[in-house]
């Protein structure tokens, strides 16, 4: 039976094993590195198989990781393409400032609430035109109004602005 898978029989060792409760006759065997050609290729067929499991595991590892990336590295792709509009929408001008879509509506009450309250706004609002029912800012403008905003140190808390 050893024979088959490419051991050979080098010494007997006679009653040196024990075995069921008595000793007996065994051989010392040793590893040729020939075997039939039928352990070959179940070898072979074999390392073809591992390797074409591995290669699916790591594909699907990919693809899961892929799936399951943060949205952070879309927004880097979406900021790329508002480059060169002049427009940008709700969910454009969020990503620009790196805030929620939720804040920038936020700041839009707060500034307006603070002008209907107490009269003319002495500062920059945000920039922006509704078209519709869809709120669009301008780009130019959005970026003087970061500057005006850091530089007059807004603080804005839900939709009220402290000054």
């Amino acid at each position: 039976m050893y024979e088959k898978n490419g051991f050979v029989r080098k010494k007997l060792l006679p009653e040196h094993e024990w075995h069921e409760g008595e000793y007996r006759d065994c051989w010392l065997i040793e590893y040729s590195g020939t075997g039939t050609k039928e352990m070959l290729m179940k070898n072979q067929l074999s390392l073809l198989a591992a390797s074409l499991i591995l290669g699916l595991s790591i594909i699907t590892g990919c693809m899961i990781i892929s799936n399951d990336r943060p949205a952070g590295s879309g927004q880097a792709v979406e900021a790329q393409a508002t480059e060169n509009k002049l427009l940008l929408t709700l969910q454009e001008t969020a990503v620009l400032l790196g805030i929620s879509e939720d804040q920038v509506m936020n700041i839009m009450k707060a500034e307006n609430s603070l002008l209907s309250n107490d009269g003319p706004f002495g500062g920059t609002k945000i920039p922006y035109i509704k078209v519709d029912a869809q709120f669009l800012f301008n780009k130019a403008g959005l970026l003087e109004w970061i500057q005006a905003a850091t530089t007059e140190k807004r603080v804005y808390s839900g939709a009220k602005m402290f000054k």
